[in-house]
C-alpha cells in the first residue's frame, strides 16, 4: 500500500510516496517472485496511463541518468527492451 515517507536527497529532505508491504502478514504476502514471473507480469500489464513495461523502462533510464544504480530494475528494463525489439514494430 502507498505511504508518505520522509526521504533524504542531495537537495535536502522531501516527502515522497513509497509502496510498502508487510512481509509478516503471511496471509497476504506472496513472497518474492522469481525474475521470470516479474518479467511475465510487467511485460503484459497495462492500465489507463500506459504499459507497465514502458513505465519500468522509463524509470530505469531516469534513475541511470540521475546516477542512481538499481541493478535489478536495469536488468528488467534491458530484458523488456530486448523483447520489444525482437517483436518488431507494433
Amino acid at each position: 500500500r502507498a505511504r508518505w515517507v520522509n526521504v533524504s536527497t542531495h537537495q535536502g529532505p522531501v516527502r515522497a510516496v513509497a509502496f510498502v508491504v508487510n512481509r509478516h502478514m503471511t496471509a497476504t504476502y506472496a513472497g518474492r517472485p522469481g525474475d521470470d514471473d516479474v518479467f511475465r507480469v510487467v511485460s503484459t500489464a497495462e492500465g489507463h496511463y500506459g504499459t507497465c513495461s514502458e513505465y519500468v523502462v522509463e524509470t530505469a533510464a531516469s534513475l541511470e541518468a540521475a546516477g542512481i544504480a538499481d541493478r535489478a530494475l536495469s536488468q528488467l528494463a534491458r530484458r523488456l527492451r530486448d523483447a520489444r525489439e525482437s517483436r518488431g514494430p507494433d
